[in-house]
């Protein structure tokens, strides 16, 4: 991109002054980015910092309160994604919308399957739009294939192959490398820096600072939903970086934890060696009584891999686990809950509750040798199981036997909570535990999390929220391409620093 060209040309999209209001929050305030033809622009901020949002705009998916978007100088109104898309706007969402049933041609041209007369799918042009759309892209494939039967990597060619299809101006990767093993990342970006010489625009949102300074030309930044500061590339380290999205650091002070476990506490967990079949590598580590771990990295770091691989209920897992010493030699998750070791999954409605069955049901289902040490259900038993929960949990519910699916996210997670701690738990292994619920509830789980460190447990948090992990544990451990890279003290560091070493995904010297 030469200064030249900039000048005689206008900027491929230009977001002016877009403020986005929803009922008492403004997800992005007075925002405006300008991204030149060719660019590769990085799109960085924490978590609710308002890329996402910015992403949505653009997308034609969520329409601004105020400010407006212009594609290469002209005004465009994006009311919908196939508008966006007409206007030269195509997205690449984190979350795939490949259908594993239709072939590689069906999805590179869905939605826009090419017909004869008659509206009849013509299949020959389709498979000749798909061959062209994967040249562009410089990738060969048999567009007969069923898409299912590509690995992620590729399947992940085919959505962007979708979506060059229509020649967009502008291309918008949404944490493109989150999900991919590490031998395909590079080949992502070669992608991205030939799609870029060709003189597409790139938007690419990530926290992969390292990803960020071999492909993108220029950061910006946005926090709290403004934009910050746009730099170039070559003024944008990570601590930098870092520091721009958190701002000044927040003090933690006082509210970070000071009272972990003494010099002779037990070892409750110890983990020796633990791989599986994709992404762990041989982690080790030991948690004693009263201490709450954190495991901080970036999404496909192994943070959630390595919780499921410690409870049983990961892919292949070999390695070894003990609980307050005793070695825990089948590793299934009734065998780890038998152990004391239980786990809160990251997604509760899928696999940390049955919506459906009552709140009673879901508090006491991991303890039926409690309730039902005959083999029939003691309805006394059950019901003091339940009440005790509610107490200790502070579960808002009236009635036991409402179903689990009608409360408010934050009492789902406390019941979740509930009924690991009912069946006996003594190593508790959570998985975002704060995820998708309002702010009175997420301080009420940080309480429920230092009552059960000083109850003697011990707990390891997994968390995408920084602020999480520095106000409610003793020391943080940091994930990298499935093999821990780092390890400190929350009381030896700051917000920025600790983002500035996930960021950095190599391993620390």
């Amino acid at each position: 991109m030469s200064s030249e060209a900039e000048a005689a040309s206008p900027p491929a999209v230009e977001v002016r002054g877009v403020t986005v209001e929803f009922p008492g929050v403004r997800a992005l305030d007075n925002a405006s980015i300008s991204i030149a033809s060719g660019e590769v622009r990085a799109l960085m901020g924490r978590n609710g910092a308002g890329k996402s949002t910015m992403v949505r705009v653009l997308s034609g998916i969520q329409q601004p309160t105020d400010g407006e978007v212009a594609v290469a100088g002209v005004t465009m109104k994006l009311d919908t994604p196939t508008t966006a898309m007409n206007a030269g706007i195509a997205t690449v969402h984190q979350e795939l919308t490949i259908i594993p049933g239709l072939s590689i041609a069906e999805n590179v041209t869905l939605g826009n399957w090419p017909t004869r007369a008659g509206g009849q799918i013509d299949r020959r042009k389709q498979r000749e739009v798909a061959n062209e759309a994967l040249a562009m892209l410089g990738e060969k494939m048999d567009v007969a294939a069923p898409a299912g039967s590509l690995s992620l990597a590729r399947q992940q060619l085919v959505e962007i192959a979708r979506s060059v299809i229509h020649r967009p101006k502008v291309l918008i990767l949404d944490e493109p490398t989150s999900s991919l093993p590490a031998h395909e990342v590079e080949k992502l970006l070669d992608l991205v820096r030939r799609l870029s010489t060709q003189g597409m625009s790139v938007i690419y949102v990530s926290h992969r600072m390292d990803e960020i300074a071999r492909v993108a030309h220029s950061v910006t930044v946005v926090r709290d939903g403004r934009v910050i500061d746009t730099l170039p590339i070559a003024q944008a380290p990570v601590r930098k970086v870092a520091e721009l999205m958190v701002g000044s650091d927040t003090d933690f002070g006082e509210s970070r934890p000071t009272d972990g476990p003494g010099p002779d506490a037990p070892v409750a967990l110890r983990v020796v060696d633990i791989t599986d079949s994709n992404l762990l590598k041989g982690i080790s580590f030991d948690v004693k009584a009263g201490e709450v771990l954190g495991i901080a990295g970036l999404l496909g770091s192994g943070r959630t891999e390595l919780l499921r691989g410690i409870a049983g209920a990961g892919d292949r897992v070999t390695g070894k686990v003990e609980v307050f010493g005793k070695r825990a030699r089948r590793r299934t998750t009734s065998e780890m809950i038998k152990s004391g070791v239980t786990l809160v999954p990251e997604d509760r409605k899928a696999e940390g509750l049955v919506l459906g069955l009552s709140v009673g049901e879901n508090l006491w289902m991991s303890s039926h040798e409690k309730i039902a040490p005959t083999g029939v259900i003691s309805r006394k038993a059950a019901s003091e199981m339940a009440e005790a929960s509610k107490r200790s949990m502070d579960i808002k519910v009236h009635d036991f036997k409402v179903e689990a699916g009608t409360l408010s996210g934050g009492n789902q997670q406390k019941v979740v909570l509930g009924r690991c701690v009912s069946a006996g738990a003594r190593v508790l292994l959570l998985d975002e535990p704060t995820r998708g619920v309002d702010v009175h509830a997420k301080a009420q789980i940080y309480d429920l999390i230092r009552q059960l460190s000083h109850e003697g447990n011990a707990v390891v948090v997994v968390s995408s929220e920084y602020e999480e992990l520095l106000l409610v544990c003793h020391r943080i451990l940091v994930m990298t391409n499935g093999a821990i890279t780092d390890e400190f003290d929350t009381s030896a560091i700051e917000m920025s620093d600790l983002m500035a070493r996930v960021m950095r995904t190599e391993p620390t010297a």
